[in-house]
């Protein structure tokens, strides 16, 4: 099976089911007492495609690499323009590259399903955007990350300055 065609399967199931939590929450508004959650349900659900995408695309570079370097040791170990694995050894470390390749999509996918969904119910429920962000658990990592950066930066002094007088 070919992973475009996973893929693109995996992403009509989550059609599906978007589908179906979308008419949910158009059943449930007709009451006013179910509208917010109804509201943050649809919202919730929407926000989860973009943030799926946007965590897949920072898996990109990582899978890349996991499967760059799969590919470079079978190239070391069996050198030639060989399209098929004869050792055992890279077989086993393409099967182990392959499925660390597909559990990292597969976490960033399950993340970026998570923030998306915690992101569309904070903002359904009235929430402002950019508050909602800026207290998920990935702004405040990439905070400290910057943090210790800029205060490493800020630590080391300056070079000397050279006078030519």
């Amino acid at each position: 099976m070919s992973p475009i065609f996973a893929y693109v399967m995996i992403f009509g199931l989550w059609l599906f089911c978007a589908c179906l939590v979308w008419l949910a929450a158009a059943l449930m508004s007709p009451w006013r007492r179910a509208r917010p959650t109804a509201r943050s349900l649809g919202l919730a659900m929407a926000g989860t495609f973009p943030a799926v995408l946007l965590y897949q695309m920072l898996a990109a570079p990582i899978v890349l690499a996991i499967l760059f370097t799969v590919w470079l040791f079978w190239k070391v170990v069996e050198p030639g323009p060989s399209t098929v694995a004869t050792s055992g050894v890279v077989i086993v470390v393409s099967f182990v590259g392959a499925i660390s390749a597909f559990t990292v999509v597969l976490a960033m996918s399950l993340v970026g399903f998570y923030e998306g969904w915690r992101i569309g119910w904070a903002c359904g429920k009235g929430q402002r955007l950019r508050e909602v962000i800026d207290t998920g658990a990935p702004a405040r990592v990439l905070r400290r990350l910057l943090d210790k950066m800029l205060h490493r930066k800020a630590a080391t002094p300056p070079p000397p300055h050279v006078s030519w007088n």
